[in-house]
């Protein structure tokens, strides 16, 4: 694991924020999009696997983002 200097380090960080900010941005808006399937006439089931899915992927997305600890 290479460390950043001080300087790197912040603006890192400062993606690093960014990018959980958008992440969650847009689990919410896909989180609402999907509930909207069945109450459109859409597949009640498959709205139900892409919840699970999406809940699956969201995860995953977590497990990827707790490593953020300034290293590269």
């Amino acid at each position: 694991m290479t460390q950043l200097p001080p300087a790197d380090l912040g603006v890192r960080q400062n993606e690093q924020a960014q990018l959980l900010d958008d992440l969650s941005e847009a689990t919410h808006r896909l989180e609402k999009l999907i509930q909207r399937i069945p109450p459109l006439g859409g597949n009640r089931q498959l709205a139900m696997e892409a919840t699970k899915r999406f809940e699956e992927a969201k995860m995953w997305i977590d497990k990827a983002t707790t490593s953020f600890d300034g290293s590269i």
